[in-house]
């Protein structure tokens, strides 16, 4: 059978207030998977002077579809901005009055590797609320 590539957008709407600064991370981020955007984030952090670490999530290898690199998966590209975002300040990430949001849809089910994303996310930033909706459903309707 032929490899089918199917076209996954991510949309997140966030607001975290973190302990250590003054004004919130609020806004909004696309990705699409297959197509790497870290270069503009990184270039964002640059100038505001952030030093650029390492991606923080690890993506898992799928014994079904082991030669996917899922690091392109467009919620684990979202969700890896995020927590790079708040883990930019000294001690954001990890204070206890820190707060936050996060609002994140994707236009199909996510995979199981954006699952375990997901909950690296929540375990980095435990003070952070997530919600999370998919268009799998209006789309499995709507045909």
């Amino acid at each position: 059978t032929a490899l089918v590539h199917r076209r996954v957008f991510s949309y997140a709407e966030y607001e975290l207030r973190l302990a250590s600064r003054g004004e919130p991370l609020m806004g909004s981020l696309t990705r699409e998977n297959g197509r790497r955007e870290r270069g503009a984030d990184d270039t964002l952090r640059r100038d505001r002077g952030a030093n650029v670490q390492p991606q923080s999530l690890r993506s898992l290898a799928s014994p079904i579809s082991g030669l996917v690199d899922r690091s392109l998966c467009s919620e684990f590209q979202l969700l890896s901005t995020l927590v790079d975002m708040a883990w930019e300040g000294p001690g954001s990430s990890t204070a206890s009055s820190s707060q936050g949001i996060v609002r994140l849809f994707v236009s199909t089910a996510p995979c199981i590797s954006c699952i375990w994303a997901l909950r690296q996310f929540q375990l980095l930033l435990p003070w952070a609320r997530i919600e999370v909706a998919n268009g799998e459903e209006s789309y499995l309707f709507s045909t």
